[in-house]
């Protein structure tokens, strides 16, 4: 498993990605020039998966430091995570990004936003109000051109995972296709060898039969000399 408690991707430690790849490439035999649209699936994964914990916690305690630890998640990694989350550094932080933000952007708060702020105070969570993912608050300042081809670029990625997905289910597809063709080569072979053996097993059987016809008839003609042997030495 991927450590969490690290506050950002890009601070997680080179070796467990490194890690994570083989497994994978291993487990689905994942071509080498995947490896960066993999890494990308993975980070967005794991930060997803951070912050549904983060909301399902904030949720089930009220505030995150009243919560317990996560049967997900090791204990020493959740003490750090709740820290990260509730570090006083990052909250001014945000809330001084958040305060920089147009009203109509800083009023638009997700769900998430709103229980944090209901429970434990002002929080921002990595993303621009009114904007949702994809865009981060270091991108508060970009002018709505920019937020467009930031767009663009989130619409391109959608549209290259689409395509990995293709290419998987393609070669899904191929190598059923080989394994359908070799059990029927398999079974053509093997229904070959037992009409090999079976027309083997006649032609033997033939031959016995006729060894066996000859054999009777030299029984019978050994039988028949022997006979009028016998009968000539009672006439002397």
């Amino acid at each position: 498993m991927m450590p969490l408690n690290y506050e950002d991707w890009r601070y997680v430690p080179e070796h467990y990605k490194e890690q994570l790849w083989n497994h994978i490439q291993y487990k689905y035999e994942i071509p080498i020039q995947c490896q960066k649209h993999v890494r990308q699936q993975i980070s967005g994964i794991w930060r997803a998966f951070k912050k549904e914990l983060k909301k399902e916690t904030i949720k089930k305690y009220g505030c995150l430091e009243n919560s317990q630890p996560d049967d997900r998640v090791p204990a020493d990694q959740w003490r750090d995570l709740v820290a990260i989350w509730t570090s006083a550094k990052k909250k001014a932080k945000m809330k001084q990004k958040q305060s920089e933000l147009p009203p109509e952007l800083r009023d638009n708060s997700d769900e998430e936003d709103n229980i944090y702020r209901e429970a434990c105070g002002e929080e921002g969570h990595g993303r621009v109000r009114g904007i949702g993912l994809g865009v981060s608050p270091k991108d508060m300042e970009l002018t709505k051109t920019d937020l467009a081809v930031k767009r663009k670029l989130k619409d391109a990625k959608d549209m290259l995972t689409l395509e990995f997905e293709k290419k998987m289910e393609a070669q899904l597809a191929e190598r059923e296709r080989k394994w359908q063709e070799e059990m029927k080569a398999q079974q053509e072979s093997t229904q070959a060898e037992m009409k090999a053996q079976q027309e083997s097993t006649q032609a033997m059987m033939a031959m016995l039969n006729t060894m066996k016809s000859e054999m009777d008839r030299l029984t019978q003609a050994s039988i028949k000399g022997n006979s009028q042997s016998s009968a000539q030495l009672g006439e002397d």
